[in-house]
């Protein structure tokens, strides 16, 4: 059980990584939202090792506000690709103005 949690916990940052690495906003979100998978089973695996006693209920519950925590952040980051995405901005921080993507860093908003 310990090497699920530590496979399912080591596999939320790896997806967000291996998401930013595409560049694609679409490729992004589909990587965070495995990530998000990722966070649930780690958050369902520390249930039965918290029931079978090999998890002090307090350090359970420092992981599960943990989890809670990531999830939050996830949350937040996919809801504000998702608007990027809906407003006309393409791969990070790229603004398509016309026929020309504008840089975040040269007006864009």
């Amino acid at each position: 059980m310990v090497s699920q949690v530590r496979r399912s916990a080591s596999s939320i940052p790896a997806n967000i990584a291996e998401g930013f690495g595409r560049r694609s906003t679409k490729d992004f979100l589909r990587h965070l939202d495995i990530a998000c998978g990722s966070l649930e089973e780690t958050r369902y695996l520390l249930l039965p090792g918290s029931d079978l006693g090999l998890l002090k209920p307090e350090s359970n519950s420092e992981l599960q506000r943990a989890c809670n925590e990531v999830g939050r952040l996830l949350g937040g980051l996919m809801h504000a690709l998702r608007r990027r995405l809906n407003w006309g901005f393409a791969a990070h921080g790229t603004l398509v103005a016309g026929n020309w993507p504008l840089k975040m860093s040269e007006g864009g908003k």
